[in-house]
């Protein structure tokens, strides 16, 4: 879902984007995130069973308040409401890596 909607490559997560050195996009690496931004709704990326505590689903999901940075892809308003369904569901179901 990710690279596949403009997040890898050269944009933000890829070679030389913004996220640069440092875009790693794995769910490793997805699972252990957190920011210290106190203005954030949540400090864990990915809450498993708890995607409305996730950073993840309140970035990419239009309309949710997460105040936290920009919405994810840079530049929109969030992803599309089946994709972000898609994203919550594997959240809510412990947001396991396969």
């Amino acid at each position: 879902i990710i690279v596949a909607k403009g997040c890898g490559g050269d944009y933000c997560h890829g070679k030389g984007g913004a996220m640069s050195p440092d875009p790693d996009l794995s769910h490793s690496k997805l699972m252990m995130a957190v920011t210290n931004k106190p203005k954030c709704k949540s400090s864990l990326f990915i809450t498993p069973g708890k995607p409305e505590e996730s950073l993840f689903y309140l970035k990419i999901t239009p309309g949710l308040d997460h105040g936290c940075g920009v919405k994810m892809p840079k530049d929109s308003k969030g992803l599309t409401p089946e994709l972000t369904g898609l994203v919550k569901e594997w959240i809510k179901a412990g947001a396991k890596k396969d």
